[in-house]
């Protein structure tokens, strides 16, 4: 098992904290991915979790995702579930706001996904980039953006950072 302790770090008005990561594994069984985050925006909080089970070629077997942000007149909460069964994957997707709650549920068909990492597996692959220090040339993977579609996630070694 892994932990990674509380870090902060200050960008304009967000304060983001991570409070907890575990990465934890049994023989050679299915990873257990586990993050917690809080942000602190200046008109409010938020947070977010993710727990999922991946396999160990990073391929997804379920993963919850839901976070939010409370707002002064308005929050919204949104969670997100991922399950494969068969040869697909079922995505089930709740927003709260003001305004009501929105479900949708759609499923896409593994064959369709070559290349896609989940958030869980993208925590992996940072973790191995960081330990090697590089970033391979042409890096692309699927993902899912914030509203279920899919698109590209690309890669790319930043630079060395001053201080």
């Amino acid at each position: 098992m892994e932990e990674n302790e509380s870090t902060q770090n200050e960008t304009g008005e967000l304060k983001a904290v991570n409070a907890v990561e575990f990465i934890y594994s049994i023989g050679s069984g299915p990873v257990f991915v586990r993050r917690f985050t809080c942000d602190c925006v200046r008109f409010g909080p938020g947070a977010g979790r993710l727990l999922s089970y991946i396999s160990r070629n990073l391929e997804i077997l379920e993963e919850n995702h839901h976070e939010y942000v409370k707002l002064e007149k308005q929050t919204v909460d949104r969670k997100v579930h991922i399950v494969k069964q068969d040869d697909q994957l079922v995505l089930n997707r709740i927003i709260s706001e003001k305004e009501g709650v929105k479900t949708q549920t759609h499923t896409c068909p593994l064959s369709s996904l070559k290349g896609f990492v989940s958030e869980a597996s993208n925590l992996m692959i940072l973790r191995i980039l960081a330990r090697q220090k590089t970033v391979p040339e042409n890096m692309t993977f699927l993902s899912f953006d914030a509203d279920t579609v899919l698109s590209k996630s690309v890669y790319r070694a930043l630079g060395a950072r001053s201080r």
